[in-house]
């Protein structure tokens, strides 16, 4: 639910003139009327932006019913503000969930008006309310609407025989105290099926006093009584593949994934807590690895983890609708890239075949087998990596592996592709930008699950070739 409460009438954009008897408008005076921020739920403020022709102008609050009697000077809260300096007016002490209707009037000095300017705006509801948002076999939404009154409220999922338990403080129930807007919203996503439960909330205000206790009892459904979907996840260090299956009964899927924390820091600063609004937000712009899947189809995403570390966390969210497109439930994984594995086996050595040397380069045909996850791959000047190996005894072993993989690095922080072949099998790339006449290495290192690192890299291969003279 967005915060705006603003309602223009429809003659303008802004504001709406209206006058009984043609009046040339060069002579006369008009006046702009605009919200200030976000009403609450008890005052609305203004400002009163009069134009240059303006000497004054007379100004109130009150309903539709009141246009004739502000028209007449009877208005009671009719107010005078002499010149066309822009006013900042606030009316205070006004009914909550109700909308006005703000008058304005500018006259030149003598007396010459572009007529009755009206300008609508709402105070918010002060009705502290509980609603049950969604609910699946697992998974359970509730979304508590929270005027600027409340600075607080405590909430507690369990059974109907814990609720003098919740009265009393003496279960362990949460608390939302940050409220970030209008609302906000509580989600369950580890419920066990065809079970019963009831929602507590108390809500508390700035003066200490504490709202009615709020119940809201809920059976969750059975696995196969509800729109729902099956989950398969494929994840290695580089890339996760995540398809979602639904039922019968499911008439949409939306669903994200991201590294973990992304989604709960966006939750909270500006979506209320509020998981389908977030992913219809997202997927309207296919924003971090955010899309839908309708008519029954499954869903699969695919997300990159460039960096290949072992143990990145990475989370999944779903929102799943009925048929006719409401929100049933939605699910949340949390998932991570492999650790480490220090018994898997070294991946074999990559096998190149260079052809078509030209003054240039050449033609490398890469053939990895299946022990292989990837490899980078580049040329390396063959008289400088010799004399590099004979010079430092020492040189460590995976001096070519790291250095193709801190290149490798390097590209993608500006935005390139960097030089790996995600899987094995075969794959031939073209090296165009070498010297005539000099020797080059085409080199390759494998890595397995366990990424570019130690007890992950294989061997490097390097077959040596010359180019052509010009």
């Amino acid at each position: 639910m967005k915060r705006t409460l603003l309602i223009m009438m429809s003659a303008a954009a802004v504001a709406t003139a209206c006058s009984e008897e043609p009046i040339n408008p060069g002579i006369t005076a008009g006046i702009k009327i605009e919200t200030i921020g976000v009403p609450d739920t008890c005052s609305i403020k203004v400002l009163f932006t009069p134009d240059e022709k303006t000497a004054y102008f007379d100004y109130a609050i009150g309903t539709d019913n009141d246009y004739i009697a502000f028209d007449q000077g009877t208005l009671e809260t009719i107010q005078r503000q002499d010149g066309n300096e822009p006013l900042e007016a606030e009316f205070p002490n006004l009914t909550p969930n109700t909308v006005y209707s703000i008058f304005a009037k500018s006259y030149t000095d003598k007396g010459q008006s572009a007529g009755i300017f009206v300008h609508k705006a709402s105070t918010l509801d002060n009705q502290f309310k509980v609603e049950l948002q969604y609910l699946s076999d697992v998974s359970a939404g509730y979304r508590m609407t929270i005027p600027q009154e409340y600075v607080s409220c405590r909430y507690y999922l369990g059974s109907a025989s814990e609720k003098e338990a919740f009265i009393a403080d003496q279960v362990e129930s949460s608390e939302v105290s940050e409220i970030p807007g209008a609302y906000t919203c509580v989600n369950f996503y580890d419920l066990d099926p065809s079970t019963e439960y009831v929602f507590y909330a108390i809500g508390k205000d700035r003066s200490g006093i504490e709202t009615e206790l709020f119940e809201i009892p809920a059976t969750t459904y059975a696995s196969d009584a509800c729109p729902n979907a099956e989950f398969d996840f494929d994840i290695d260090i580089y890339q996760g593949t995540y398809t979602i299956t639904p039922n019968a009964m499911c008439g949409k899927i939306i669903a994200s994934i991201t590294e973990r924390g992304t989604v709960s820091y966006v939750l909270e600063e500006g979506f209320y807590n509020d998981i389908p609004l977030l992913l219809e937000s997202w997927n309207s712009i296919k924003f971090n690895n955010t899309n839908e899947a309708t008519g029954g189809n499954p869903l699969t995403l695919a997300m990159t983890t460039p960096q290949m570390e072992n143990g990145t966390n990475l989370e999944l969210y779903v929102a799943i609708y009925d048929a006719n497109g409401n929100i049933s439930g939605t699910r949340h994984f949390n998932l991570a890239t492999p650790e480490s594995d220090p018994g898997l086996a070294a991946p074999s050595p990559v096998e190149i075949e260079v052809t078509n040397i030209s003054n240039a380069g050449a033609v490398y045909q890469f053939t990895a087998d299946q022990s292989v996850l990837g490899f980078f791959y580049e040329t390396v000047e063959a008289d400088w990596y010799d004399e590099l190996k004979e010079t430092d005894p020492e040189l460590s072993e995976y001096y070519l592996a790291e250095t193709f993989f801190a290149n490798y690095k390097t590209m993608l922080s500006a935005g390139m592709q960097g030089l790996f072949h995600y899987g094995n099998g075969s794959f031939t790339w073209a090296e165009t930008s070498g010297q005539p006449e000099f020797r080059y290495y085409a080199a390759a290192v494998p890595i397995n699950m366990n990424g570019p690192r130690e007890g992950g890299w294989g061997n490097t291969t390097l077959v040596s070739y010359t180019t052509l003279a010009e």
